[in-house]
């Protein structure tokens, strides 16, 4: 038998602006990795952006590492570039193929990731959005859809309401208020995090990573927020 392939997740990277964590000057156990080994970043990746040149040199960039690089949406995303990727099925779920290693998990999904089972709902609400341009840089598609979040209790229901993992880019209702203090950003409950929390409470889980809030913190026993650190599961 092969060995189990390893998953770490991290959190946000905007594009340039946090996209070098990723390298082995930051991220030294990326080294020992290879392309049947995974970084799951939770939301805002923003490798897809303007679909200009700077996105082409990302998405090089990122196709070069030695694992294999997966994502959720976030809410600083373009959408109209993610979406008009075709869908496609992989490890389980429905996905978005970006690079040669780089993969959207898509909202509402359950994956089958080293030996693990993985809920992903991505999208949250832009606490900025009222200085930013509809189409340019912002997307009202950041917030799901209601046959998105239909799906996803579909899929739940399909697994008995039971999966290893839960990887979200906000918070459920419940831990915002925590989640806010560590990150200092004001971030108010909402449909999606009424919705998360809601999956909180009813599916048997035994972790969840969330990243949105810019920090690294344990937010319940079994909650964590993501950012700088790469958490091994």
């Amino acid at each position: 038998m092969g060995k189990t392939s390893r998953l770490f997740v991290t959190g946000d990277t905007h594009g340039s602006i946090g996209m070098e964590k990723l390298g082995s000057a930051v991220f030294k156990e990326g080294k020992n990795l290879g392309k049947n080994d995974y970084v799951l970043v939770a939301g805002d990746l923003g490798v897809l952006w303007d679909g200009g040149k700077g996105d082409r040199k990302l998405l090089e960039w990122v196709d070069k590492r030695p694992f294999t690089t997966l994502f959720i949406d976030g809410n600083h995303e373009n959408f109209d570039l993610l979406n008009a990727y075709p869908v496609t099925r992989w490890c389980g779920g429905q996905v978005h193929q970006i690079g040669r290693s780089l993969i959207h998990l898509m909202r509402g999904q359950v994956f089958i990731l080293s030996n693990m089972t993985i809920f992903t709902f991505g999208g949250a609400a832009s606490t900025d959005r009222e200085w930013r341009k509809e189409q340019v840089n912002w997307w009202p598609e950041e917030m799901p859809s209601a046959a998105e979040m239909a799906e996803g209790l579909a899929n739940l229901e399909k697994r008995h309401w039971e999966v290893d993992v839960v990887i979200t880019h906000t918070a459920p209702t419940r831990l915002l208020g925590k989640a806010q203090r560590a990150g200092r950003r004001e971030v108010k409950p909402d449909a999606l995090t009424d919705y998360l929390d809601h999956i909180y409470e009813h599916l048997k889980w035994k972790k969840w990573l969330f990243g949105h809030f810019h920090t690294d913190q344990k937010v319940s026993e079994q909650a964590t927020a993501v950012y700088s650190d790469f958490v091994l599961l």
